[in-house]
Order: structure tokens, then C-alpha cells, then sequence
């Protein structure tokens, strides 16, 4: 991401008020924080990318309007589960997806990134896009109106790539005629007959479901984000957690070789790798705030009751029924739904 000159110069001015140690430290969590760590299911999604880019390259105006599941690419799971930070890495990677100069020297963004609003209807969903590039149009334009502009903004400033995180939200509050508008409007988006686009969608359910619908089921691809279950995904988090502290913070530790431990922050997190990968991050910031080499449970302890706000005998690091602990990813997602449910009730 391009750093503005004013940007640049209100960080510099809060990192000259900052201590060198505490700066020092700042930094070595930044570069810790900044390493991707993927999985076998980071294949599939370049694998995605590649046939999504491929298949404009390759565009055959005569099968504009034939199904192609090269057209909508999404990532299905949980939050927490690391969909966005994977799509920002496999756009950082996709050449096809970087800014350019054009031939009269402006500088274009083939990537548009936006989050789905909520409540989402379709002319909220396109004035979203439409503010996001940056055009200013009224909100109380005709639907029908908004989607075309959207349309032609996209075309003009050239945006091959439509990237919706948060995408459920266009389809969990909505009632099944609007639901049934926005999947024809994502259909007519990728077969427009002047201008090859393409989606990629991120969210939870019921994205998936969605997608299942006639208009979209033939024209996408879904790679699930799942859970971290069994003594497989645990393995595969113990490696995570001796590269995060031995390679990437270059410190120690020897809790990933206690398996109850692994079992214990994988129940706390819920299963999901983002939080997971959270976890153990959250855990090494702490060692390194203490001055302390060695990573230990005390750490991992106080990371969750700081993410969670629960108490010692709420702490899935510290109690020995461990597994009656609700994950806090979970908690959360059940007070998301219930915050939900009540903005709807004072909207009727």
C-alpha cells in the first residue's frame, strides 16, 4: 500500500515521541506480525487466481454469457478463520492485480476492494462501490440508476477485479426478492458484454448458501476456510507455533511440543487459524513487552484475558476444565448475532 507524503509525516512525528526501546520492540512485533503463514488450502485459492486471471485473458466475446465458475471466486469460513489476510496476500501476488501507468500516464488500480455494507440492500451495495471509487452520486438514486453507474464507473476506471469482503452481509438481512436481485446483479457483472470482471467474495455463511442459488451456482468456485480439527490440524499448529517464535521472533519456547497445550489454545480459538495465528502472536508481543526470551503459558494466559476480558478462572490456559470454556471466537460471534437481532427489532 502507497504511503501518502502527510502520511508519512504524522508517523514520523509519533514515532519521535516514542522511546527507542519501546520503537525498537514496536518494530520487531511489526515485522513478526507482517510474515503470511499459509496452508495446503492457500493452493487452491492461487490455483483460483490463476484460472480467474487466465480466463480474462483468454475472453471470448461469442461466451460472454455462458457459465464460467472462473468468474466468482469465494472463500467460505468463519470469522477468524484468516480469509482476508489470504486474499490480501494472493492479490499482492497476482501480477495481474498490481497498479500500473497507462499509456497517458495515469496510474490505474485493476483491484477494487470493498466491504459489503449491513445492513446491504442492492442500491446500497452499489453506492458502497461507487463511494469506494471514489464518484460521488446520491444515495436515493433509483436503483436501477445506481447499478448502471456503478457499471460504468467500473468500466472507466478499468477495474477487472471485484474483491467483497464481508460479502454475507449482502444476503443475511435480506428478503428473498432482494436477495434474488443482487445474485442477478453480481451474474450481469461478470458477463459484461463490453468489459471482462471478475469477483471474489469472502464471508461466512450464508454466503455459501447464496452462491447455490440458480443465477450463481454455475458461474462460481468456493474453497471453504475450515476449521482446525483433529491430531492432524494440531500438528500443523505446533509447526506454526515453533516457526512464529523460533524463526520469525527468534525466541524460544517449548509449548509446542506439549500436545495439551496445542489442545487448549485450539479450544480457546475456536479452531480458527487466524485467531490461532492471533494467539500465538499476541503471546510473543507480550515475552517481548517483559524483556523475556522464552515464550510461556504466563504470556498465553495473559494474551486471552486481554482479548477476552475473562477472568483467571475463565482462562482456557489456566483452568483445568479447559474444555467446559466457551472459545472466545464463538462468544463473540454470538454477541455479533445478538447485536443483530436487536438493531433489527428497533428498526421495525
Amino acid at each position: 500500500m502507497d504511503i501518502s507524503k502527510s502520511q508519512q509525516a504524522a508517523i514520523a512525528r509519533v514515532r519521535a515521541l516514542i522511546s527507542q526501546d519501546a520503537l525498537a520492540k514496536a518494530d520487531r512485533v511489526a515485522r513478526m506480525n507482517g510474515r503470511y503463514i499459509g496452508l495446503s488450502r492457500d493452493q487452491k485459492l492461487k490455483k483460483a487466481f490463476k484460472a480467474m486471471v487466465e480466463s480474462i485473458a483468454v475472453v471470448d466475446l461469442d461466451d460472454i454469457a455462458k457459465p464460467d465458475k472462473r468468474r466468482i471466486v469465494a472463500v467460505c469460513g468463519e470469522s477468524g478463520a484468516g480469509k482476508t489476510t489470504a486474499l490480501l496476500r494472493h492479490t499482492a501476488q497476482t501480477a495481474a492485480m498490481h497498479s500500473y501507468v497507462d499509456d497517458d500516464g495515469n496510474t490505474r488500480s485493476p483491484v477494487l476492494m470493498m466491504t459489503a455494507p449491513s445492513p446491504c440492500t442492492p442500491r446500497l451495495f452499489a453506492y458502497e462501490g461507487l463511494h469506494k471509487l471514489g464518484y460521488p452520486v446520491r444515495s436515493d438514486v433509483r436503483e436501477n440508476v445506481m447499478w448502471k453507474t456503478f457499471r460504468d464507473v467500473l468500466k472507466a476506471h478499468g477495474v477487472m477485479f471485484l474483491i467483497i469482503d464481508e460479502a454475507q452481509h449482502a444476503v443475511d438481512a435480506s428478503n428473498r426478492v432482494e436477495i434474488t436481485k443482487i445474485a442477478n446483479a453480481f451474474k450481469n457483472l461478470v458477463q459484461m458484454p463490453d468489459w471482462p470482471l471478475r469477483i471474489v467474495l469472502a464471508g461466512v455463511e450464508p454466503l455459501a448458501q447464496f452462491l447455490s442459488t440458480k443465477q450463481l451456482a454455475n458461474r462460481s468456485m468456493i474453497i471453504p476456510f475450515t476449521k482446525m480439527a483433529g491430531a492432524a490440524a494440531e500438528a500443523t499448529i505446533a509447526e506454526v507455533m515453533r516457526m512464529i517464535v523460533f524463526e520469525h521472533a527468534e525466541m524460544s519456547t517449548t509449548l509446542h511440543e506439549d500436545e495439551e497445550f496445542i489442545k487448549r489454545m485450539v479450544h480457546g480459538c475456536d479452531q480458527d487459524f487466524g485467531t490461532i495465528v492471533q494467539m500465538i502472536r499476541g503471546a510473543v508481543e507480550e515475552a517481548i513487552n517483559d524483556d523475556q526470551i522464552v515464550v510461556t503459558n504466563e504470556h498465553f494466559a495473559d494474551c486471552f484475558e486481554s482479548n477476552t476480558g475473562y477472568e483467571q478462572g475463565q482462562n482456557v490456559f489456566l483452568v483445568k476444565n479447559w474444555q467446559d470454556i466457551e472459545p472466545y471466537a464463538a462468544a463473540g460471534r454470538e454477541e455479533d448475532a445478538r447485536l443483530k437481532k436487536f438493531a433489527r427489532s428497533r428498526k421495525k
